[in-house]
């Protein structure tokens, strides 16, 4: 019955839409790093992934929400399997619940599968990391195999953190 096959699928949706991935490799912070670092991270990452478009690391600027560095009135974010995750009023939401899992490979259960967020949910605001820069405060984490709210409010973690990846969305 081939049961012991798999085979990827993408959907065929028609409309525009946007890009969304969770990085392969953790992110760690460094003191002169910021938020432009892991932007970089996630633009050089999608080149790898043969993705045009600019991406951003889903995170807050300071002060700011991670929602309000993207266009909200945009199309809806897709995984790599055209599954349709978030709008930009899903993002908008202080505790975003998405349509689906943000990633769909069977090892999100892993350590791989938490992400950096920064705050308690992606639309609101705060210093997360003191800016990015420092390993000695903490900020949020979500996890990419939950739908729910906990995919941006998974809890805390240090910013020492080395198991966390980026969530990368296209502009």
């Amino acid at each position: 019955f081939g049961r012991d096959r798999s085979v990827r699928v993408r959907l065929d949706r028609s409309g525009p839409e946007r890009a969304l991935f969770v990085t392969a490799l953790p992110y760690v912070l460094v003191p002169d790093g910021g938020l432009d670092a892991a932007d970089e991270r996630c633009r050089q990452e999608a080149a790898t992934r043969g993705l045009d478009g600019g991406f951003l690391a889903a995170l807050p600027a300071n002060g700011q929400s991670t929602a309000s560095r993207f266009n909200l009135s945009g199309p809806p974010w897709v995984r790599d399997d055209g599954v349709v995750v978030m709008t930009g009023t899903d993002l908008a939401r202080a505790t975003a619940t998405l349509v689906a899992p943000l990633e769909n490979s069977p090892n999100i259960l892993s350590p791989g599968g938490v992400h950096w967020t920064g705050n308690v949910g992606p639309g609101t605001g705060g210093s997360p990391c003191v800016s990015w820069t420092s390993t000695s405060a903490s900020a949020g984490q979500g996890f990419a195999f939950s739908s729910a709210a906990e995919a941006f409010a998974g809890g805390g973690a240090s910013c020492s953190a080395t198991v966390l990846r980026l969530l990368c969305l296209q502009q």
